[in-house]
């Protein structure tokens, strides 16, 4: 994969709301951001600006997402400048069942 950030990927993914984006990005819960780009507000990184969500108990947790659809090998580097929300990497095999062990 090449790089998914650079500047040649340039684009608001907040545009449009939720759904398919360009370069194979898609975003969801886009109501519950601020805004998301790719390599606008902070050069060769994606940024997501979620507003501030809590979960209660037995609530749906829904926060903003921005994922892309990968299939074979591939590295990934994640990092996060802020320790306000849970941030991370979520690798998922659609073959898998809910619950399975694959």
């Amino acid at each position: 994969m090449s790089d998914a950030f650079g500047a040649a990927t340039q684009q608001n993914l907040f545009t449009g709301g939720d759904g398919a984006k360009s370069y194979g990005w898609n975003l969801l819960n886009s109501a519950h951001a601020t805004g998301a780009d790719v390599n606008i507000t902070n050069p060769g990184y994606l940024s997501i600006y979620p507003i501030g969500v809590s979960s209660p108990t037995g609530a749906t947790f829904t926060v903003p997402f921005v994922y892309k659809n990968l299939s074979g090998d591939f590295d990934v580097n994640i990092g996060t400048n802020s320790a306000s929300y849970g941030m991370g990497l979520v690798a998922y095999d659609p073959a898998s069942s809910a619950g399975g062990s694959g």
